[in-house]
């Protein structure tokens, strides 16, 4: 039976459909709000329950009036009533599933490979700079993967994947794959992508292969010929998390407005960068940054930590702290359990 959906202190409402999740039918009635990992873990589509009751996707206990409730996993069990933080009308980019080769893969480091699709010979799906694909595996499930190429190139994909122990993509497929080998996407999405003022400087924070979409937004501005003042800030654990720094080092020489940290926690003994947290990182180097915008991509905890500090130590305005956590297949089947 078709529920509806309101949102409180608006006029908006929007049906939903049998087993239908609340995101999945706000996006189908040409609703917007704010979402991640799709996965129930990153906690970006949060919301409060004012009214009724829902179902937790795939078998989550239910979830009444005064609850909050993530709305990627919530199935309206009758009529409810949600209190997002925002909901806007603005219909998705065209999103579509298509079939692609495996063009090559290439090993960065003994834990990351950077895999190149090829979509069909005169097929282009437009999407922005940030946003990810989802790939399709076995028995249903997917993976989330962010695109690194610009979106000028969209008859290609590319994909930063980090080798995840007893990971069903990055431990299983992909030790398979091989030229030629066919997988099934759909794309784009996401909602991590630049804001319309250029004018604004911005701070970029990644973790891991969270550098992945931000070397797509980085190298859209470089299309575009965009002189918008960057810092990123790149943080892992040993030089070789770093796998794209000649690239970046690249920019950082040619392009006036980008500067390149690259910060590790457990550096060798020849290492003369920064040492430490990402996070950390940015607020040693900045006192205010009430002018800037942050973006912020990888671990979860690194995100948390760093809205935090930004907002709370830097002055930066909390609507100006954009970011994508990855969630990792363990951390996804994990949540998808139900409490002990």
């Amino acid at each position: 039976m078709t529920s509806l959906v309101s949102i409180a202190n608006s006029d908006i409402s929007f049906p939903c459909e049998p087993d239908e999740r609340i995101l999945d039918a706000a996006e189908r009635a040409g609703y917007t709000m704010a979402y991640s990992c799709r996965k129930g873990v990153c906690v970006t589509c949060r919301s409060n329950l004012t009214q009724g009751k829902v179902k937790i996707a795939p078998f989550g206990s239910p979830k009444h009036a005064g609850e909050e409730i993530l709305c990627c996993m919530a199935i309206p069990d009758g009529p409810v009533e949600i209190a997002p933080p925002w909901i806007e009308e603005r219909r998705q980019p065209a999103r579509v599933s298509i079939n692609v080769t495996v063009h090559k893969m290439d090993q960065r480091s003994d834990n990351v490979a950077i895999l190149h699709l090829r979509l069909p010979i005169g097929r282009r799906v437009p999407f922005a700079a940030g946003q990810y694909i989802s790939v399709a595996m076995e028995g249903g499930e997917s993976r989330n993967y962010s695109i690194a190429n610009p979106p000028r190139l969209n008859d290609i994909v590319e994909l930063h994947v980090r080798h995840i122990p007893g990971g069903m993509f990055s431990d299983t497929v992909l030790k398979k794959l091989r030229p030629g080998d066919v997988l099934n996407i759909a794309l784009p999405f996401g909602l991590f992508t630049w804001s319309d003022d250029h004018s604004v400087p911005a701070i970029m924070l990644a973790t891991g292969t969270g550098f992945a979409p931000l070397k797509s937004m980085i190298q859209e501005l470089i299309d575009r010929n965009i002189s918008r003042p960057v810092h990123l800030f790149w943080g892992g654990e040993r030089e070789a998390d770093i796998y794209e720094l000649e690239l970046v080092t690249s920019w950082a020489r040619r392009l006036s407005w980008f500067d390149f940290t690259p910060v590790l926690a457990n550096p060798g003994t020849g290492w003369t960068g920064e040492r430490g947290f990402v996070q950390n990182a940015v607020t040693g180097r900045y006192d205010d940054l009430s002018g800037y915008s942050v973006y912020a991509c990888g671990n979860p905890i690194m995100i948390e930590q760093a809205r935090a500090l930004l907002v709370e130590q830097r002055s930066l305005s909390a609507e100006n702290f954009h970011s994508d956590a990855f969630v990792f297949s363990g951390q996804a089947e994990k949540a998808a359990q139900p409490a002990a």
